[in-house]
């Protein structure tokens, strides 16, 4: 049966009154005939020829019964064969004027396969783990999070195994670097850095490159994290009149709930602070508004632009006046909503909280509520000395 293009060609031929235009169609038409494609179905290797086939892949031909479909094209009059197969995700294609050269070909193709995946697999540590760190890690997390990332892969994790080969890898050198670590007291950095192993592991197995990943039997406790501790008052007191140069940078962290990675961020808008949230994990850019409440008004009084000092400035001054760190400033603010009966929305809202993936979605409150619960952030101080 023709098909619709060949009856319109010979509609056309028919038809055609210039000369030019019907030798063009006629020379179409002469080509069509001579060009043919016929799907042989499949291409039969025999036992000395599926021997002749690297290791890895005789197993698959010989014991899963996989096929490679070879075709017979034809065209003007020359004849040859295609073969194509798809194996562990990647596509074989050899083509040859003769079955016996395809076949040939075919094996050929096979270990020009392996030779390419041993390439893959001979790849260090180091190198994956930056390419991966670039094109997908930094897409996730802020850039205060990807140097993070990138300081201790180069002082915990290259020094054992950056220089190693993927697939070479074994759980033994995963396990002495944790305990390396634990055994310094360094709990922190020991999850940090076996979070950090897994992803890049599991990346590699993503790109072929390894097939199991060495942490599965690596024996890792995550370390007990240390909660934050709030302020008493009487050290609040403290804070509020002290004579420190950073009085008042100490007091927005105290009565806003910001991170500290956050101070930088801080910009006023009217009788509200606005900062970006960095501990979102969708990737996107997104601010806080917090309200100025009755505690900080009096210390801001008109002042309008802020320039915090370094996290280390800060941690250093704050250490010299209470055995504290900067995020017990948070955990302070935090505490002092819940025992003022700030509303928990509120609260989370201004801590830079998720409200959960429906909370998210549905809810989008206005200043004036988020103005009248800080209204509720005011407790009285004892004497501060």
């Amino acid at each position: 049966m023709m098909d619709n293009e060949l009856v319109v060609k010979l509609v056309t031929l028919a038809t055609a009154a210039d000369a030019a235009e019907r030798e063009r169609l006629l020379k179409e038409l002469t080509v069509e005939k001579d060009r043919e494609d016929v799907w042989v179905k499949f291409l039969k290797f025999t036992k000395k020829e599926i021997s002749r086939m690297p290791q890895e892949f005789r197993y698959l031909f010989s014991i899963n019964g996989l096929r490679a479909h070879i075709r017979k094209r034809i065209r003007g009059g020359c004849v040859d064969y295609e073969a194509r197969c798809r194996m562990k995700g990647v596509d074989v294609s050899v083509s040859s004027k003769s079955i016996e050269d395809t076949k040939n070909r075919f094996i050929q193709k096979l270990f020009d396969l392996r030779e390419e995946q041993d390439r893959q697999k001979a790849r260090l540590y180091e190198d994956f783990c930056l390419e991966y760190f670039e094109k997908f890690r930094k897409r996730r997390v802020t850039e205060k999070t990807y140097k993070n990332d990138l300081y201790r892969s180069n002082r915990y994790i290259f020094p054992t195994i950056g220089k190693k080969r993927l697939d070479r890898i074994t759980p033994t050198d995963c396990q002495s670097i944790l305990d390396s670590l634990s055994e310094r007291g360094m709990g922190k950095s020991a999850d940090e850095v076996y979070s950090l192993m897994n992803q890049v592991f599991k990346g590699a197995i993503a790109h072929g490159l390894i097939e199991r990943n060495p942490l599965a039997v690596v024996v890792h406790q995550q370390h007990e994290r240390e909660h934050g501790v709030a302020l008493t008052k009487k050290e609040e007191a403290q804070l509020v009149s002290c004579t420190s140069p950073f009085r008042l940078y100490f007091l927005i962290a105290l009565y806003t709930g910001l991170r500290p990675c956050e101070y930088d961020t801080v910009r006023r808008e009217g009788d509200m602070l606005i900062a970006q949230n960095k501990k979102r994990k969708n990737g996107k850019t997104a601010y806080k508004r917090i309200p100025i409440g009755p505690m900080l008004a009096p210390h801001l009084k008109g002042l309008t632009e802020f320039s915090f000092p370094s996290e280390k400035t800060l941690f250093n001054h704050l250490h010299k006046l209470f055995d504290h760190r900067l995020y017990d400033l948070r955990t302070t603010f935090n505490t002092r909503c819940v025992e003022c009966h700030v509303d928990e929305t509120a609260r989370k809202l201004m801590m830079g909280h998720s409200l959960g993936a429906l909370g998210n979605a549905y809810t989008d409150v206005s200043d004036s509520f988020l103005k009248e619960e800080i209204s509720k952030f005011f407790y009285s101080l004892p004497n501060g000395e």
